[in-house]
């Protein structure tokens, strides 16, 4: 298991399966199943055995070994850039 999730951080558990649209500013930890789109201002990160499909935009987005993920990415862009 990792670290216990901070105040500004969601975490989606191993247990959890969440289909839909995620958005907001704070951090992501996915540790179950994802299916859907994420729009977050902050890092998204994929945890070994977490499923993830969909489109994903984020600050930053981190794909540990042994997670699975499809679909498409953005990362790196500020709020507004084109």
């Amino acid at each position: 298991m990792g670290p216990i999730p901070t105040a500004a951080e969601s975490f989606l558990g191993p247990d959890h399966v969440l289909d839909g649209v995620v958005i907001g500013q704070g951090n992501l930890r996915v540790a179950g199943r994802l299916k859907g789109n994420v729009d977050i201002e902050g890092d998204l990160t994929i945890e070994a055995g977490a499923l993830v499909e969909g489109e994903l935009k984020a600050r930053r987005i981190t794909v540990t070994p042994g997670a699975r993920m499809r679909g498409t990415m953005e990362f790196g862009w500020s709020s507004g850039a084109a």
